[in-house]
């Protein structure tokens, strides 16, 4: 396990958050023979060659000012050039202060924008009543990841629904990887998971279909997550918070420390139709 976590300063914490970040999508790729990792120049990005931008990201930017702007320009053609959408992440880690204007000069375009949230697992509120019908159980086999990822992705197309399978097929048993389903009357509705990494637990994917919110099924699933988050010995859970789920994270006690954008680039945006 990795040294876990004490420090609570809004710095510390925010670090944690971007590290456990890059650590989870370094062990997503790395497990994935067709991902490509490329660690230069101040920026760590993998592609995979798929033509879905959540299958080709920037996970780290460090760079020094006068670098910066070639840098950036050097990534963002390669994708650009072979027509792959991607995108790019920035987290408090993130270095320089103006990667904005920079990734926008590039052609990039604002995908989103979302709080970095963490919680003293010690002191978290568990006075949530769910549904007595809810059952809760860690995915070990095939057929529940499958379930998983269609509760999960149930806005999804088939076509990305595969991919994720494929990906997480190679990951899903990791020791830092746990990942839990909801159902009830053997139905898949729920999902939530945990990450160890960078001295932290971080929660998510949390998610529930449609019909089936509002009986407190997301902070259950929530804190079935954090609560073996502690089990397993860590002080200090993080997130990054949809707008669905800001407040109900607030009530189990998450507070915001920081932010974490995302960037996007895609051949079929207005303006990129012409590009190389």
């Amino acid at each position: 396990m990795n040294v876990v976590l004490q420090d609570f300063s809004p710095v510390q914490i925010s670090l944690a958050l971007d590290a456990n970040h890059i650590a989870f999508w370094r062990l997503f790729f790395s497990r994935f023979p067709q991902a490509k990792l490329h660690d230069n120049s101040g920026i760590l990005w993998f592609e995979t060659g798929i033509r879905h931008d959540i299958f080709n990201r920037v996970l780290q930017t460090n760079l020094y000012p006068n670098t910066a702007p070639i840098s950036i320009e050097q990534v963002s053609t390669y994708f650009q050039q072979r027509r792959i959408p991607f995108l790019w992440h920035l987290g408090p880690s993130s270095q320089p202060i103006n990667l904005k204007p920079l990734l926008e000069n590039c052609g990039l375009i604002h995908y989103e924008t979302e709080p970095g949230m963490a919680v003293d697992l010690d002191n978290i509120n568990e006075q949530f009543s769910a549904t007595p019908l809810l059952t809760t159980q860690r995915v070990t086999t095939k057929e529940q990841l499958e379930q998983w990822i269609r509760v999960w992705e149930y806005e999804s197309s088939e076509e990305v629904i595969c991919l994720w399978q494929k990906f997480y097929l190679n990951i899903y048993q990791e020791n830092s990887l746990h990942l839990y389903l909801g159902t009830l009357h053997d139905k898949p509705v729920a999902t939530s998971g945990v990450f160890f990494g960078g001295g932290v637990a971080s929660i998510g994917p949390v998610a529930t279909l449609p019909e089936y919110r509002r009986q407190g099924i997301g902070a259950a699933m929530t804190l079935t997550a954090l609560q073996q988050a502690r089990h397993y010995g860590y002080r200090i859970a993080v997130l990054t918070a949809s707008l669905m789920g800001f407040n109900v994270y607030q009530r189990i006690g998450f507070q915001k420390y920081c932010t974490f954008s995302t960037y996007l680039w895609h051949p079929a945006y207005p303006g990129n139709l012409g590009n190389p």
